[in-house]
């Protein structure tokens, strides 16, 4: 079978930047285990580039180096790159003179005067999950340069200075990665490189290197006022905010563009966090429609603690009741109720599922809004005169003690045994909600009655509340035993490791994104 080779050949000038696009066909042939995936490009670009000063001149090519024929692409084991770049029979092609991999040469000419470069490389392959990339110092003894990459939006060079006339090649090698099972990567995938100055490349931070991997962008606007529900104030879509680990992006309204599906079950993408993990929440057995009311998303009714006589039964986990010092109360030596739930469920449905779970916490905000916080003491808690009072949700949690991370963490409070928790009331607010108001119109209305982990309030023996959120979409405080005479639900939230691969879907209830698992 013979392909045609297409070029082509796209020209863009920009006031301070280049970007070249390759865009590429890919044919799929499956046969016996392997997938001969085709694609090929040739292609250059010579446009100049102006900075500030008119001294700045950058101009960029790529050149597709191997292999030396044009045929499809046998999958490659990941470790062996380097050596498959050396090829037995050339290049890029094997003793049976399979063609296993491509490289290509970029080149970066600055004929003007010094100036320090930003350059990106953005790959998408939603039908090619299996497409991964690597910098290697060339295609003669080459080494890893930058680690094995899944297709996405990342750097490629970061303010790297280039002298008056001034060339500096970069090679990068693509393959599909060889998973031991039949594979079928299909479809086509595209490639642009970006070059330019340090003020007109902004370099990607690696939750939105996440959001491209999923083949999403954010909205430009920054919300900053939280006073009215998504419905109300007609907000839907992807937004920024910050988080303990960098740039978040989270989602708003009556998005549909958030279901995955792992594990065997259905989840809804609350955010990308700072790290680029994915922070889900379960949605069922089944896919749900916003504002869909069912007994299927839940894993299970459930106090958050049978115990409310003190302010230590407030915490996700918690420390010696009735005892008068804040730390000692609050130490996190003790599961509550709900805690125990989600880490019953994780070993029964997740433990295999591990290599793929990341722990990027869990906030259980107790710092202190009014009150001592301990014993019977009336105190009201962080999120309390965040949300109710000043209308203020924020994804930065106040305190170490209250960042739940496994005991491996580095971060947090290394508390945790399982990398599982619950959604926060912050969390809830960036969503949609708002403190006793309904909201029908988002991705979290009519869900049954289910707990976050952020504290609200202690009256007295009896009375400590917790939020929630109810069936209505409205953010509300619930007694941590309201269980006993109401249904109440354990809803767990994970967060997926940003080096996932996506074999398909877009995101979408009939099309969900499907994490690979094996």
């Amino acid at each position: 079978m013979e392909n045609n080779v297409e070029q082509n050949i796209l020209k863009r000038s920009s006031r301070k930047l280049i970007i070249f696009e390759i865009v590429c066909v890919a044919l799929i042939i499956g046969l016996i285990g392997y997938t001969y995936s085709f694609f090929n490009v040739t292609a250059t670009n010579d446009s100049v580039i102006y900075g500030e000063a008119a001294s700045v001149n950058l101009s960029l090519t790529v050149e597709k180096l191997a292999p030396s024929t044009n045929k499809g692409l046998v999958p490659q084991l990941d470790q062996y790159i380097t050596s498959a770049v050396i090829g037995r029979n050339g290049s890029c092609v094997d003793d049976n003179n399979n063609n296993v991999c491509q490289v290509y040469k970029i080149t970066v000419t600055n004929s003007g005067a010094s100036v320090h470069v930003n350059g990106t490389l953005t790959l998408s392959a939603k039908n090619n999950p299996n497409l991964k990339w690597a910098i290697i110092s060339g295609t003669t003894n080459p080494t890893l340069v930058s680690s094995v990459n899944p297709y996405s939006y990342v750097k490629l060079t970061e303010n790297e200075l280039y002298n008056s006339n001034e060339s500096k090649d970069y090679y990068i090698v693509l393959w599909i990665s060889e998973t031991g099972t039949i594979q079928t990567d299909q479809g086509g995938f595209s490639g642009v490189v970006t070059v330019g100055d340090t003020e007109s490349v902004e370099l990607p931070t690696v939750s939105k290197s996440s959001l491209a991997m999923l083949g999403l962008t954010e909205n430009d606007t920054v919300l900053t006022t939280f006073t009215n529900t998504s419905k109300n104030d007609g907000t839907t879509g992807i937004y920024k905010a910050e988080d303990d680990l960098g740039e978040s992006y989270y989602f708003r309204g009556n998005v549909t563009n958030n279901y995955v599906k792992f594990a065997g079950y259905y989840w809804r993408i609350i955010r990308i966090n700072g790290d680029g993990t994915i922070r889900m929440i379960y949605d069922g057995t089944s896919a749900h429609d916003n504002g869909e009311s069912s007994t299927d998303r839940q894993i299970s009714t459930s106090a958050f603690n049978s115990s409310t006589n003190d302010n230590a039964y407030i915490g996700y986990m918690y420390g010696t009741a009735g005892s008068t010092t804040y730390e000692v109360v609050h130490a996190n030596i003790n599961s509550s109720t709900i805690k125990t739930v989600l880490d019953n469920w994780y070993k029964t449905n997740l433990i295999s599922y591990s290599s793929l779970i990341a722990d990027s916490g869990f906030c259980g905000d107790r710092s202190l809004s009014d009150g001592l916080g301990y014993g019977k003491n009336w105190t009201k808690y962080g999120a309390w005169n965040r949300l109710r009072d000043n209308k203020e949700p924020q994804f930065v949690c106040p305190q170490n003690n209250d960042l739940y991370t496994t005991t491996t963490s580095t971060k947090g409070n290394k508390a945790l045994t399982y990398p599982i928790g619950l959604i926060t009331a912050d969390e809830v607010a960036h969503a949609g909600g708002v403190h006793h108001l309904s909201n029908n119109n988002y991705y979290l209305s009519n869900w049954p009655y289910f707990w976050t982990m952020s504290p609200a309030f202690i009256l007295g023996d009896q009375k400590i509340a917790i939020f929630a959120n109810t069936s209505n979409g409205e953010m509300d405080n619930i007694y941590v035993n309201y269980s006993r005479n109401a249904n109440v639900v354990a809803n767990p939230v994970i967060n997926i490791k940003s080096t996932v691969a996506i074999t398909g879907g877009d995101g979408t209830k009939n099309n969900p994104y499907v994490i690979k698992t094996n």
